[in-house]
């Protein structure tokens, strides 16, 4: 993620938004939500469809609202042209990430920083929004999963309904939390390449059409 993306910024323009509802949580719906295939729509692709529907034309059959909108399922949102902008070069960011090979893809957690009980409970927060944003994306087909995505989702469904536990043991706990965070990482990855080839592996083949025989 862009240096300019990080948890602060997106903390500060929730806030702005009126949005109770923290970063990790947001960022969790978004990677879940594209994960799933979820339809992205920018401001012009809004624009353009709103057109078309105010014309008489047929409107697109995806939902005609921002992704933030989505995610949050708070499709009245309005939001200024600024702010809009903003989070679809976040979301590109995301989108970016997910699909490199290099795995530079990393949970949106509060820095080392931050006190622990507070990552923990961000970690907890971005499990619950990703697996939020899989149904809101539309994914459905946990069984076509492999044996390792549904064990990996499964754990990720443990860890957003279970308060993360600490002890006195303070550099245990950073370990654990590391592990978890790297785990959510991982899985999170290797869901999304799993969805994307089911994704590429339905959509029909194009047939050629058979060449005309030139007359002798």
């Amino acid at each position: 993620m862009q240096d300019t993306y990080d948890y602060d910024w997106l903390s500060d323009l929730l806030n702005e938004l009126n949005l109770s509802v923290s970063a990790a949580h947001v960022h969790g719906s978004l990677v879940g939500y594209l994960c799933a295939g979820g339809e992205m729509h920018a401001r012009a692709t809004l624009d353009e469809a709103l057109s078309e529907e105010h014309d008489g034309m047929v409107a697109p059959a995806t939902p005609v609202a921002h992704w933030i909108a989505i995610v949050l399922d708070e499709h009245d949102l309005e939001l200024p042209d600024g702010t809009e902008s903003e989070l679809d070069g976040f979301a590109q960011a995301t989108m970016q990430l997910l699909a490199q090979a290099e795995m530079r893809f990393e949970l949106l957690l509060p820095d080392d920083l931050r006190d622990l009980s507070e990552r923990s409970d961000a970690l907890t927060q971005w499990c619950s929004g990703f697996l939020g944003g899989l149904g809101l994306g539309g994914f459905n087909q946990e069984k076509t999963l492999s044996k390792e995505a549904r064990e990996g989702l499964r754990d990720l469904e443990r860890i957003a309904r279970t308060e993360i536990e600490l002890d006195d043991d303070v550099e245990g706990n950073e370990t654990a939390l590391m592990e978890l965070a790297e785990f959510a990482k991982v899985t999170a990855l290797m869901l999304y390449l799993e969805i994307a080839t089911m994704a590429a592996k339905a959509k029909p083949k194009k047939t050629a059409l058979p060449a005309h025989k030139t007359l002798q």
